[in-house]
């Protein structure tokens, strides 16, 4: 009888090590939504993408302005958000026009203009304000994980969470 309950404390001893050594591990970005729909409610929703150590965060939407798909790369690891280029169909008002801007560098591709980030651009945090033109779309790792149905305003807040835990979030 003391055999059979050593052995199942040792079982639940390293049962509760490997969750919690695993959970340790495990990096989410969470995507925090609200929108403000034209009868005046509000609707709030949570999207949980768990990723490896690193992942690439890829932003399309509409430009308010010139009105064709603009592309932000964003790589995202435990240091946090990492602004690396954007790609934009046209130079068009509200756009970069030289080929030097503040921390940025312009080239001209074949299909696009990429604004490759030279400068510090690294976040804590992310938050798009959104309006319906905009229309959003979010991939991590080039998969479609949010595409946010904006009827009115809108915004969502990326965050970076390592663990599993209701303590470590």
């Amino acid at each position: 009888m003391r055999k059979s309950i050593i052995f199942l404390i040792v079982v639940a001893v390293v049962a509760a090590t490997t969750f919690y050594i695993s959970c340790l591990g495990s990096r989410h970005l969470v995507f925090h939504v609200t929108l403000n729909e034209p009868d005046g409610s509000v609707k709030t929703y949570t999207v949980d993408v768990p990723v490896g150590k690193t992942a690439t965060l890829t932003v399309v939407y509409k430009h308010s302005v010139i009105r064709l798909d603009v592309k932000d790369i964003i790589r995202v690891d435990d240091r946090g958000f990492h602004a690396l280029w954007s790609e934009l169909p046209d130079f068009g008002a509200g756009l970069p026009a030289e080929g030097a801007v503040e921390v940025a560098t312009i080239s001209d591709t074949a299909s696009d203009y990429r604004v490759t980030v030279t400068g510090e651009r690294d976040f804590k945090s992310l938050t798009y304000l959104m309006i319906p033109l905009n229309r959003y779309r979010f991939y991590v790792d080039g998969k479609l994980v949010l595409m946010p149905e904006v009827k009115k305003t809108g915004r969502v807040d990326i965050e970076w969470k390592r663990g599993c835990l209701l303590w470590q979030r």
